[in-house]
């Protein structure tokens, strides 16, 4: 995986907001949250954007700013649909835990006693080669992005690698052995074909049975429903030309619904189902009286999961506050300088969409856009500067 790439996910930018001190079970002062957010957003040029915080406690913030649609004048809300790419992630690796906790996988097993084949699909080696793995691919393995899959967009090998006539496997080659390096990676949507094999399910049907529905998040799908097809938001891109001006895609409302469902990427969402979500994190598994997973697994979402030699340190990440992984999503291992602590879990999604939560503090912060380039400057620094407003020492 490119350095670039993780560098950027570490967000190192300048503060321009006040901070506060949050702690546990203590109300946030958001008097003027909202000024100055609007007042940073119309400086950013970003055309739309949410942001969130929901805490243990129940205090929810939201302020929404910018059209829904960029070429139409209805504003934005907090029940608009994103496409939120990667931060579907979290929620298929909740999925299989849930199937672990009940005794229907084991995450040390071989992956291939349930998804025949996936050891045979070979690594590419640098010199361009194509090598059998000598290792079995886990759960473990695909939940902590130690399997030796990736991404083509981040990985030079696989960018230009052409997959010839008869290639039998639905994913490029791998370019590592399992367990031997940490690399972001389509693991998450094989985690997904796991989840549909063992249930027989659909993963829209499973998360809708055991997740995205005890929960209230009804504006979370992979097909969206017809009825809320309108409040899909606008997807586009900044352009780098002078002027420095958004050009909206065609295509913000799918035409056909999807067949093969990425646990890796394929959600749609909004702001106020993805607080929902983390709120029940929050709240150790549970929320409006529904238990999607018990306290000791919630526990082990925050542990760090990589071995020591796996460890992504400060040497390559470049940034103050060390950071890992667990089975759901990346760990601080210590304080950075932008308000989160150690402990704290978040990721992202391609589109520039954003979350944190921190257990201690018990609070949870998401920011959504729609648009590229990924981490584009303006949307990073308005989400580093919202967490610091929430965060903040």
């Amino acid at each position: 995986m490119k350095r670039w790439l993780l560098v950027s996910l570490v967000f190192l930018l300048s503060c321009t907001f006040q901070r506060q001190a949050p702690r546990a079970g203590q109300e946030l002062d958001t008097r003027g949250f909202t000024r100055q957010l609007r007042a940073a957003w119309e400086e950013s040029g970003v055309p739309a954007v949410n942001f969130g915080f929901i805490t243990r406690d129940g205090q929810y913030y939201a302020a929404s700013f910018g059209p829904a649609v960029w070429s139409e004048d209805a504003a934005l809300t907090g029940n608009h649909i994103f496409r939120i790419a990667s931060m579907t992630k979290a929620i298929t690796s909740v999925a299989v835990l849930q199937l672990w906790e009940r005794g229907l996988v084991d995450l040390d097993a071989p992956v291939s006693r349930i998804l025949p084949g996936i050891d045979s699909i070979p690594i590419l080696t640098s010199g361009g080669e194509l090598v059998h793995a000598t290792r079995t691919v886990t759960l473990r393995h695909l939940l902590t992005h130690t399997s030796g899959f990736s991404y083509a967009q981040f990985d030079e090998r696989l960018a230009h690698f052409s997959k010839p006539a008869g290639w039998p496997y639905s994913d490029y080659p791998r370019v590592a052995e399992p367990g031997t390096e940490w690399i972001y990676s389509t693991s998450t949507d094989w985690a997904g074909r796991v989840v549909e094999a063992v249930t027989g399910l659909s993963l829209e049907d499973y998360f809708r049975r055991n997740i995205t529905g005890p929960l209230g998040m009804d504006h979370t799908w992979f097909n969206v429903p017809d009825s809320l097809k309108p409040l899909i938001v606008s997807i586009g891109v900044r352009r780098d030309e002078p002027g420095d001006f958004f050009q909206e895609y065609p295509g913000r409302v799918p035409r056909e619904a999807v067949k093969e469902y990425s646990g890796g990427g394929g959600l749609f969402s909004s702001l106020n189902d993805y607080l929902r979500f983390l709120a029940c994190i929050l709240n150790e598994g549970a929320l409006g009286g529904h238990r999607i997973l018990s306290k000791e697994t919630i526990a082990l979402m925050f542990s760090d999961e990589l071995p020591a030699v796996l460890d992504l340190g400060p040497e390559e990440m470049a940034e103050p506050g060390r950071m890992s992984h667990s089975l759901c999503w990346a760990i601080q291992l210590s304080d950075n300088d932008f308000g989160r602590k150690t402990g704290s879990a978040y990721w992202s999604g391609y589109f520039n969409t954003f979350y944190s939560l921190d257990r201690n503090t018990g609070i949870a912060v998401v920011v959504m856009a729609n648009y590229l380039p990924f981490l584009d400057p303006g949307i990073l620094e308005l989400y580093k500067n919202f967490e610091l407003m929430v965060r903040g020492d």
